[in-house]
């Protein structure tokens, strides 16, 4: 037979069950571990890996009747004790950043434009009916303006006052005002509007009407339509020569471009170019528009100075978006159908080179500072950088699903990115290609931001300072400004009352309010200073006073506003610190969750599989009793045989040889699992079936 593991502490963790409970000790102590110190005090891994592990095992093996005891102990005294000493000591000061209570979830960026000026990216969300403000510095969300049905493209003023938005589902025009981030005009358009150009010189904006087949005209002055130019068939992109003010339309059912006076709103002329124009690009200097013929394949060079066709390039496949080089003699074209982006030379008129990317290249954006232009590549869910210099493909980056829209933003080193696909906005840093910030879509921002205390662990006498951020473009649709702030401080987490029945009573309660003299309509920062809280872990909560709040219950009405509670953390129904007073007090404070901790994670883990262990070998144990007794029984029949021991007189101490040989040869095979039976057995020891009359195959000779 093969030879069993030994007895005793020692070859119970030689065992295989032996080596399960060292693992789930491990898992225990570590997952435990880790929860105790969540907060930054990640030095006590070491500690508790030796105290709570190494030690009770070192201890048994030295003396395994006190492995129970040493187990005790170290869970009940010695783990709590490190946990508490390095959680006070080392607990890092870390409150929440953000609370809850925002708007409803944005769901698919598809156009952005960056202010260089103010470094806030605006973008269009498709799905949401917003525009939302994004902060490229911080990745923050700073604003959402709430427009018309199906935002799909975005136009700026140069002096990034004005945004106008273009309402596909509405066939209109929203004017927002960056100044309030509100929108200041609605003006309707052509049917099924899905480009716009603005020329800020002679204050008008131009929208492209795929539907109706003509230009809305639309005067910045007055926010208000000037008069519509009619155009070619299903016109589907605008470009603006804001030196030379022309406004170019690509007609794509015509299969032509219209060139367009701004001056006068009059149409100076109509070049044909190749099938299914799609995008356009005008040089700096506005010598050369650029024109892509997604139908058949082809770029067209038109010359502003006679509006006729120069040159016609032949390119990939399905050719649908176009970006002019910063230096002017370069056009670049993605071609959607052959994965590749085509370099045009406008100096030759020729094709410069081809650069092939992964499938589906789209949306194009040209970086001027760095160089290098940006590849949406639908398909792969990446952006492309290539530089503009000699054509290489320097990063392919993952921004999580299909790429709508790239802007650069040179003044902050960043590239703005909507992912339609991921319904997110992702902001690459240009220098090392690498995803800085993502905003998921959840664009839609917290009411509150930014929330902190400091310091996060005092004394009895401290001033506590509480911070945070509100921002009011975050406020839910259908409801006014914030009127004011209420802050509810108590050690009964999340109460906002002095008698709370989730703690009953006797527990400290402290608020405070602040009211505003007039609405908030900008990102306003709010501090409180608290002094004279009481020794304990104390909790804190925000309440925002609204003028009309119809998106969430109802709560506390009074002088005909709301209140709407700002939940912050789930777990503890508020924000969690400070920590205030002595070692003596946290500790008293902490110290029932760090025994309940110890013993889910460690301690019931390590004696329910030592119990398992003691079954076991319990069940070994009777199997041995059972093989004495039979020994015992078949040798006193030995010797009370004729011609036996008993009849050859007294014999000397030891066992019984004769005996032994019939207790061999009457070993089985248990005829269920084949392990190892003896006489006397009624029950496999192993797997416990039944061994009556002696059942069981006689176990195969040695020789």
């Amino acid at each position: 037979m093969k030879a069993e593991p030994s007895g005793g502490l020692r070859g119970f963790f030689r065992s295989k069950i032996g080596r399960v409970v060292l693992l789930l000790l491990v898992i225990g102590v570590v997952f435990g571990t880790f929860t105790y110190v969540a907060d930054g005090a990640v030095l006590a891994i070491p500690l508790f890996l030796i105290v709570g592990l190494f030690l009770p095992i070192w201890a048994g093996l030295k003396r395994p009747r006190y492995l129970a005891l040493t187990g005790l102990v170290v869970l009940l005294v010695v783990a709590p004790l490190a946990n508490a000493v390095i959680t006070q000591e080392i607990r890092t000061p870390a409150p929440p950043s953000s609370a809850a209570a925002s708007v409803p979830s944005a769901a698919g960026p598809v156009a952005v434009v960056v202010n260089g000026s103010t470094e806030i990216a605006y973008v269009a969300d498709y799905a949401a009916d917003n525009v939302l403000a994004v902060n490229v510095s911080t990745g923050a969300v700073v604003a959402e303006v709430k427009v018309g049905a199906l935002p799909f493209a975005l136009a700026s003023s140069p002096s990034g006052h004005q945004l106008y938005v273009l309402d596909l589902g509405g066939n209109e025009v929203s004017a927002v005002n960056l100044t309030t981030d509100k929108v200041a005009a609605t003006v309707s358009v052509g049917t099924s509007p899905d480009a716009i150009g603005v020329d800020a010189a002679v204050g008008q904006v131009f929208v492209a009407n795929f539907g109706s087949s003509n230009v809305s005209v639309v005067a910045t002055s007055t926010d208000q339509l000037a008069t519509t130019v009619a155009v070619g068939g299903q016109p589907d992109a605008v470009a603006v020569d804001p030196g030379n003010h022309e406004v170019y339309v690509a007609n794509r059912g015509s299969g032509t471009v219209t060139a367009i006076f701004a001056s006068n709103d009059s149409v100076a002329a109509t070049v044909p170019v190749g099938a299914d124009p799609s995008a356009l690009a005008v040089n700096p200097n506005g010598s050369v528009l650029v024109v892509a013929n997604a139908g058949s394949g082809t770029v067209s060079l038109i010359s502003t100075a006679t509006d006729t066709v120069s040159r016609t390039v032949t390119v990939g496949t399905d050719p649908v978006a176009a970006a002019m080089g910063s230096g002017g003699t370069e056009a670049y074209v993605s071609n959607f159908g052959s994965s590749s982006v085509s370099v045009v030379s406008l100096t030759s008129g020729s094709l410069a080179r081809t650069v092939h990317l992964g499938d589906q290249p789209d949306a194009l954006a040209v970086d001027g500072s760095t160089g290098q232009l940006y590849v949406a590549e639908v398909e792969n869910g990446t952006v492309a950088v290539v530089s503009t210099s000699n054509g290489t493909v320097l990063a392919n980056v993952s921004v999580g699903g299909a790429p709508a829209a790239i802007a650069p933003d040179p003044g902050a080193g960043l590239a703005v990115v909507a992912a339609y696909g991921a319904q997110s906005v992702v902001l690459l840093r240009t220098s090392d290609h690498t995803v800085l910030h993502t905003i998921a879509d959840g664009l839609n921002g917290p009411l509150l931001q930014n929330a902190s205390v400091t310091p996060y662990v005092g004394g009895a006498g401290t001033t506590f300072g509480f911070t945070m951020s509100l921002y009011p473009g975050f406020v839910p649709s259908g409801n006014a400004e914030i009127l004011g702030v209420n802050l509810y401080l108590s050690t009964c987490p999340g109460a906002t009352t002095a008698n709370d029945s989730a703690c009953g009573s006797g527990y400290s309660f402290i608020p405070r309010s602040l009211f505003f003299t007039q609405p908030l309509t900008a990102v306003t920062n709010i501090s409180f200073d608290v002094t004279g809280l009481g020794n304990g872990v104390w909790t804190w909560t925000v309440t925002l006073v609204l003028s009309g709040l119809t998106i969430f219950p109802t709560l506390l009405p009074t002088n005909n506003s709301t209140y709407l509670f700002v939940p912050t953390n789930l777990a503890t129904a508020g924000i969690e610190g400070p920590v205030v007073g002595s070692y003596a007090v946290t500790y008293g404070e902490i110290l029932p969750e760090i025994y309940l901790t110890d013993l889910v994670y460690l301690g019931i883990p390590f004696f329910f599989v030592l119990v398992l262990y003691m079954w076991f070998k319990s069940r070994e144990a009777r199997r041995k009793d059972a093989v004495r007794r039979a020994a015992k029984a078949m040798a006193e029949s030995a010797k009370e045989a004729p011609g036996g021991a008993a009849a050859a007189g007294p014999t000397t101490p030891g066992p019984v040889p004769a005996a032994t040989a019939s207790l061999a040869a009457s070993e089985r095979a248990c005829p269920s699992c084949g392990a190892v039976v003896y006489p006397n057995e009624t029950k496999c020891w192993k797997c416990g079936a039944s061994l009556g009359g002696g059942s069981g195959s006689p176990l195969p000779s040695k020789n």
